[in-house]
């Protein structure tokens, strides 16, 4: 039976696990990998931790509110809506690759698991290395997206984005 103890994923990690209100924007970027990693640590399978951080899931959720900030950003002009949501996509870059690599480790260690301990040990590391680098790519997309929901200003402020974007 494989090990199933799980680290601390948290640890070097600025705001996951940070306190936020109820329903704040904080809360709804952390909720779901929040979630997974409470599910994780109560599973009692392999297969269950696995499911926990199934990455197709976690996509879907951020994907959805991405869309949800958009329009309540901008409820009555969607041009904005796509700009923003565009912008929180494209900020999300290194989240997209680390659910990629998360699903990959899933899938060898689901595989890994039926072959030889050693086997089993390598890909069960890389899936905890993954889960590491979705942390740590979720704690980046905050930082990044803050200022993006922070702007009120809409198509007033494109022009803005446009400047600071090329300057950068």
């Amino acid at each position: 039976m494989p090990e199933l103890t799980l680290p601390a994923f948290i640890q070097g990690t600025r705001s996951i696990g940070v306190p936020s209100a109820p329903d704040s924007d904080h809360e709804r970027v952390m909720r779901p990998v929040l979630a997974a990693r409470r599910a994780a640590h109560e599973a009692k399978t392999l297969e269950a931790q696995l499911d926990a951080f199934d990455a197709s899931h976690l996509e879907a959720a951020w994907r959805t509110l991405i869309i949800e900030f958009a329009r309540e950003r901008h409820p009555r002009f969607a041009p904005d809506q796509r700009a923003i949501a565009a912008e929180l996509t494209q900020q999300g870059a290194a989240l997209w690759a680390a659910l990629a690599e998360l699903s990959l480790a899933a899938g060898w260690s689901r595989v890994a698991a039926q072959t030889s301990e050693m086997i089993a040990r390598e890909a069960r590391t890389r899936w905890i290395d993954a889960v590491h680098a979705l942390f740590a790519a979720v704690d980046g997309w905050w930082g990044a997206m803050v200022p993006i929901l922070a702007e009120s200003a809409g198509q007033r402020g494109a022009f803005w984005r446009r400047v600071l974007r090329r300057s950068a």
